[in-house]
């Protein structure tokens, strides 16, 4: 599964390193300042719910400011940003993507689906 996390917070973090500790995922990274992150990125669960699960590491693909390195290639892009920074995020990755490719966010916050409609080319979006 190759993913494409877009952020920089913690959730970012938090995806970035799960996702990138699985074996059967290829994980990069959108951000706006690429120079903050490392490719190894630990994930401490300490005083958390996971805190029996311990703690994991991953290793990112490749870390980018840069949509076009980062998205052409995803099956998934997960969006870890507040809503305000949906519609930013769905205008600059749009002309990166591929057919078929699935587009979610980490925030439950409603909307989320209306702002990538938008922002998507007609052959982007799913035939229901």
């Amino acid at each position: 599964m190759r993913i494409t996390i877009c952020g920089g917070g913690n959730s970012a973090h938090v995806c970035a390193g799960y996702f990138a500790s699985k074996p059967d995922f290829i994980v990069n990274l959108l951000t706006r300042r690429p120079g903050d992150w490392s490719e190894s990125v630990k994930v401490t669960t300490d005083l958390s719910s996971w805190a029996n699960r311990g703690s994991f590491i991953g290793k990112l693909n490749r870390i980018s400011s840069d949509p076009g390195e980062v998205i052409p290639m995803a099956e998934v892009v997960l969006v870890c940003g507040p809503v305000h920074v949906h519609g930013l995020f769905a205008d600059a990755i749009a002309p990166h993507l591929t057919a078929g490719v699935l587009i979610g966010t980490i925030f439950a916050q409603g909307g989320f689906d209306w702002i990538v409609r938008e922002a998507l080319r007609p052959e982007h979006l799913l035939k229901v």
